[in-house]
């Protein structure tokens, strides 16, 4: 099991007893199904063969991701049309100010670098695959 284009943008701020934290949203939701097998195995079985197999944690993580990426896409959008119509004011308000050309560049370059990080998130995907979808079905966990 793996996942190909992986990127950090593909990181979410995860809460973890409370503690929000950055983490591949794949990998938590993997670890996640390994919790719930073990204290419910009735929800760990995904393709009803009465088994909680890799395949299983597989499809569930791959699931979950996919609809915790799209609720955060469709935030990021929102932000994206904010920041980007917000852009042309908040530089005429950087140039217009007493700061350095240093400090006036950095500035810009956030704001820049803000709209690039949003745009980037948008358009990124994950690859979730196996190798073997067989092997995976026959490897099951028992707790």
């Amino acid at each position: 099991m793996s996942i190909s284009v992986l990127s950090d943008n593909l990181d979410l701020f995860t809460p973890i007893n409370s503690e929000p934290w950055s983490a591949n949203i794949f990998f938590i939701n993997v670890f996640n199904w390994l919790y719930i097998t073990k204290n419910n195995f009735s929800h760990a079985d995904i393709d009803g063969d009465n088994f909680a197999s890799l395949l299983d944690c597989y499809r569930y993580a791959g699931v979950i991701s996919n609809k915790k990426f799209e609720e955060n896409k469709s935030k990021n959008i929102l932000d994206l049309l904010s920041i980007y119509n917000q852009i042309p004011a908040s530089i005429n308000n950087i140039l217009a100010s007493s700061l350095s050309i240093e400090e006036k560049n950095f500035k810009i370059n956030i704001l820049y670098y803000n709209l690039n990080s949003l745009t980037n998130f948008i358009s990124l995907h994950q690859e979730p695959w196996i190798l073997n979808a067989n092997l995976a079905r026959d490897l099951h966990f028992n707790f």
